[in-house]
């Protein structure tokens, strides 16, 4: 007689932290990469709208700013490498390079997994052939010339809204309303899952979903009884729901909290402990036959406040400020700078099969004209032979009107 645990529905509203999909392609040279994006998600988790069902991809987010990063210098730079956990680690595009290859490999009748990238460029912009084939490269994206800036652009807001509803199989509508017409780049990515579970939920029946210690609604639950991974601490059960997705193995993680009101307070404390804490949790599970009870659901999200967590909560400040921002990499001059950073997600789980879809956009800007410099009061000034490096005259000025 098999061992059997029920698990029945004691998750708060807050849906986002208790379902989490797991993507093993963090083995190998991936591992550093890999760590820093589950590192960074739990930390923009933290920040991300409370009251309310959330989810995110940080493999989409930091896939972008990677993209944007490749083309980022000095403390423009640092500041991203800090943030999103890069610092110290050696070759970061190399490791971006292998992970896109390997999470766009799926791909068939029971499962479906793809990510695509794509710098739309204004005609009126040249970057760098060198930034351009690091994004190809590495990035697998490609390049394509829009107008931006030249009378009505709402062509292109529409060409760039279709390109990424088509590549999220319909899932991300409407991603931009409008572009302003000063913008010389946006970089796009998509990422597109679909998969069927290995052990199909068998029946669905009205049942509470309790959305605090207190209050309830009724919802469709589905229920399987399954060989699962699983493993229990005092403080949560966490199971691993398989999908039928090959060499990818790839599983819904659901992070039950023990009590119906401790899905702010475990997120807290995993948060706090990073990705390590879960992956403890999944390398310790074991083997039971469990009666598992899943509510269906569907939903949509948008992080319209990307650019301020960004700013505020990982210290990425530089390159959102036109006169700091350094993307020299990409022009050639520091003569760019990110006005907006959005992202955009949706979800779908049934009986038979998981539907994801995400996408994440980096707009990118010119400066508004010329910088202007003003010398409109007391100065000093310098004439410098610039190649023998000496100082050739110097002097101050207190009143331009007085004359020997």
């Amino acid at each position: 007689m098999s061992l059997q645990r029920i698990i029945r529905p004691n998750i708060s509203v807050r849906v986002v932290f208790a379902l989490i999909v797991f993507l093993s392609v963090c083995s190998g040279k991936n591992t550093e990469v890999a760590n820093s994006i589950n590192s960074f998600g739990l930390k923009l988790l933290r920040h991300c709208p409370s009251g309310e069902n959330v989810m995110i991809s940080p493999f989409s987010i930091s896939t972008a700013m990677a993209m944007l990063n490749t083309g980022a210098g000095g403390e423009t730079k640092t500041q991203i490498d800090r943030a999103f956990g890069w610092t110290g680690v050696k070759d970061v595009l190399g490791k971006f390079r292998t992970l896109q290859t390997s999470v766009s490999s799926g791909s068939g009748t029971m499962f479906n997994m793809t990510s695509n990238n794509r710098m739309y460029v204004d005609n009126r912009f040249q970057p760098l052939e060198s930034y351009t084939r690091d994004l190809s490269e590495n990035f697998q994206a490609d390049v394509e010339k829009v107008n931006f800036g030249s009378g009505d652009n709402s062509e292109t807001v529409e060409e760039i809204n279709s390109w990424v509803e088509e590549k999220t199989n319909g899932k991300i509508r409407r991603m931009f309303d409008q572009i302003n017409s000063n913008t010389a780049a946006i970089l796009i990515n998509t990422i597109y899952f679909n998969a069927q579970w290995k052990n199909p939920f068998t029946k669905t029946v009205k049942r509470q979903f309790y959305l605090d210690g207190e209050n309830h609604v009724m919802t469709d639950m589905m229920t399987v009884t399954a060989s699962f991974k699983y493993y229990k601490t005092d403080e949560a059960e966490v199971v691993a729901i398989p999908y039928q997705s090959g060499v990818s193995d790839i599983s819904m993680i659901v992070i039950n909290p023990t009590t119906r009101g401790g899905l702010m307070a475990l997120e807290k404390r995993v948060i706090r402990k990073r990705f390590s804490v879960i992956k403890k949790w999944i390398n310790q599970s074991y083997r039971l036959s469990v009666q598992l009870s899943l509510p269906k659901f569907e939903f949509g999200s948008k992080l319209s406040n990307l650019k301020e967590i960004l700013q505020a909560w990982f210290g990425v400040e530089n390159v959102f400020d036109m006169e700091k921002a350094d993307l020299s990499g990409i022009s050639g001059e520091r003569d760019l700078f990110v006005s907006k950073v959005i992202h955009q997600s949706f979800i779908s789980v049934d009986e038979k099969r998981t539907e994801a879809a995400a996408a994440a956009a980096v707009q990118i800007m010119y400066r508004r004209g010329p910088k202007v410099v003003s010398i409109d009061h007391p100065f000093m000034f310098i004439i410098y032979d610039n190649k023998n490096k000496v100082i050739l005259f110097m002097g101050r000025v207190l009143n331009p009107t007085v004359g020997n």
